[in-house]
């Protein structure tokens, strides 16, 4: 195999090895896939996700989850990691994309 590679490297300027091309687009179709893949998420972050594309503050989803103030700032940043956004309006655009909050109601 090394001779052969040699070979037509010398020749073509390249060589084409079939089990290394293999792994190589086993590799990219993973790596696509975990990207494509969503988020799991929790029922309690998703309606999180959900009450925070409203108008409501983030003291007022707490009262309404029966969660503290701080105990929602946890949930928040697990969300924002997990979804790969940095803001409020983030959430909201990834809610929209992905279909989990209706726009029209």
């Amino acid at each position: 195999e090394l001779l052969q590679a040699m070979i037509d490297v010398s020749a073509k300027g390249f060589h084409y090895n079939k089990l290394l091309n293999t792994d190589i687009i086993e590799s990219l179709v993973n790596a696509v896939n975990e990207q494509n893949s969503e988020p799991d998420l929790t029922d309690r972050e998703l309606q999180l996700l959900r009450l925070s594309c409203t108008d409501k503050s983030y003291k007022e989803i707490a009262d309404l989850m029966f969660l503290s103030p701080r105990t929602i700032e946890s949930f928040k940043e697990r969300l924002y990691e997990k979804l790969n956004v940095k803001t409020r309006q983030g959430l909201v655009l990834y809610a929209i994309k992905h279909k989990l909050i209706d726009v029209n109601t």
